[in-house]
């Protein structure tokens, strides 16, 4: 999350197997971003900058797989489709490639490019593993019969723990269409505080994270004043409802010049790159050093040095904890006036519904967007 916060543009993250305490995913929300997810154990999720206009597709989404809609803004291929699947390895092969199917079928239906991020619990030398088992082989079929490509490239593990050498269960494929969005797909080998790494890729969006916002705070409210005194109104000795409706506007739209003038707007980066407030450098120096342990064991390979990595993540994570609960804290008792009495609010404002899905049309269909969803509501 530290990483994600210190990004300088946004990153659309792909979750399986997140944090979950009573129903609810813990520990991952963040300015600027929506966590999306379904159901009441959610196993998958997908943090979404807010600037996508991610939109939840309820209809073919689950505890286990998290299927939005995205606009790329990109002539051809403006709106896709994103998956985040967790595939259970207890659960039997052929149900789950069944649900993918279903996923896939929606997909063709509404002509979306698809792009699918899964934890597979599957190997398969197609996407880089030593051998090919079972559910590799199960999964094979099911790519080859929907002309998936896969974009892992290289053999570099997705899953390390002490008790394996290594091995890559994880797998990113995309329909033919959505493949020429796909680019730099990578396994970042830094520690990322689990068994499992970060798979990396750039994905062709065009989005705007400027927008231009005003700081009432600093608002010169005597030119204001000045200004809004100066508007005329007509005296009319009868009125209509037309007659309403254009001074009204008229109104409001001296009074919007107003407000530009007397507090002119800025453009503001909503992804600018900032340090959350109880980073500290006691942090950044025991991060360092989990990191450096966790290249020791990985190249080493002894049970020693696993444990010890994983001793001293666990004191990173403790503490982590502890200077977050801190920072609250004091941001609690210092809350003495209107102003950070407004900002509590705000903080505690943030788990809030997730945004709104696409329901079924008037016809019976699935929407493919938000706009037909709402036009749908009788």
């Amino acid at each position: 999350m530290t990483d994600l916060e210190n990004a300088n543009q946004p990153r659309l993250v792909l979750l399986q197997e997140p944090h979950v305490y009573k129903g609810a995913i813990k520990n991952l929300s963040t300015k600027n971003y929506d966590l999306i997810n379904s159901g009441s154990k959610p196993r998958s999720a997908i943090l979404c900058p807010r600037v996508l206009g991610g939109t939840l597709v309820e209809s073919i989404s689950d505890n286990d797989y998290i299927c939005i809609v995205i606009d790329t803004k990109i002539k051809h291929k403006s709106k896709i489709l994103v998956i985040s699947g967790y595939l259970d390895i207890t659960f039997d092969i052929q149900a789950t490639v069944m649900k993918l199917q279903s996923i896939l079928d929606y997909a063709r239906k509404n002509s979306l490019p698809t792009i699918l991020g899964l934890d597979a619990n599957a190997w398969s030398t197609l996407w880089g593993s030593k051998e090919t088992n079972k559910r590799g082989e199960a999964l094979e079929d099911f790519i080859f019969q929907n002309d998936l490509v896969i974009n892992n490239t290289g053999t570099v593990p997705t899953f390390v723990a002490s008790r394996t050498q290594g091995t890559i269960p994880d797998v990113t494929a995309c329909s033919g269409e959505a493949e020429e969005l796909i680019g730099d797909w990578k396994v970042n080998e830094e520690d990322s505080l689990s068994d499992h790494r970060r798979i990396e890729f750039h994905i062709k969006i065009q989005y705007n994270t400027f927008v231009k916002m005003q700081n009432l705070e600093k608002t010169n409210w005597k030119l204001f004043n000045d200004i809004v005194g100066g508007v005329k109104l007509p005296y009319r000795p009868r009125w209509t409802s037309d007659m309403l409706d254009k001074e009204v506007d008229f109104w409001n739209s001296k009074v919007k010049e107003a407000l530009d003038k007397a507090c002119p707007p800025k453009e503001v980066n909503l992804y600018k790159k900032k340090q959350p407030v109880w980073w500290n450098e006691d942090l950044s120096k025991i991060r360092q050093k989990v990191r450096s342990k966790f290249r020791v064991a990985r190249d080493r390979g002894l049970e020693a040095d696993w444990s010890a990595y994983r001793a001293l993540r666990s004191d990173y994570n403790k503490m982590l904890k502890s200077i977050k609960k801190q920072s609250w804290r004091t941001f609690v008792s210092e809350v003495q006036d209107t102003k950070n009495v407004s900002k509590l609010i705000k903080n505690l404002g943030k788990n809030k519904l997730p945004p709104a899905g696409l329901f079924k049309g008037q016809n019976g269909e699935v929407c493919t967007n938000l706009d037909d969803s709402i036009q749908g509501i009788p």
